[in-house]
C-alpha cells in the first residue's frame, strides 16, 4: 500500500493484490494512532482518497474484504500534512 499526504487534511491511498475486486468492495480502515475508534470506506477501486482529516497527525491504516478479513499483511502509519496558517484578506 501507498500513500500520498501531500495536501493537507488528505490522504490518498492506492495499493496492489493479487486478488480480483470482491464484488462488494475492500474497506479501508483508519483511526488516529493511539486511539481504538476507526472509520471505515468502502471502495471499488484498488484507491481512494480520504478528506476532512486533521493536519499533521499520524493515522494507522489497514485493508479488509467486505467481511474484514485484513489483506496485504500489516497495518501502514501515515502522518498527514502540516496545516497551513489561516489568514483572512
Amino acid at each position: 500500500m501507498k500513500a500520498d499526504n501531500s495536501k493537507s487534511g488528505t490522504l490518498k491511498f492506492t495499493w496492489n493484490t493479487s486478488q480480483p475486486i470482491p464484488k462488494d468492495g475492500w474497506k479501508l480502515h483508519y483511526a488516529i494512532v493511539g486511539i481504538e475508534q476507526n472509520e471505515s470506506v468502502t471502495c471499488d477501486k484498488n484507491e481512494v482518497t480520504i478528506s476532512s482529516l486533521l493536519p499533521n497527525v499520524a493515522y494507522r491504516v489497514w485493508l479488509t474484504d467486505a467481511k474484514d478479513v485484513p489483506l496485504l499483511g500489516s497495518d501502514l502509519e501515515v502522518k498527514t500534512a502540516v496545516g497551513s496558517d489561516y489568514s483572512q484578506k
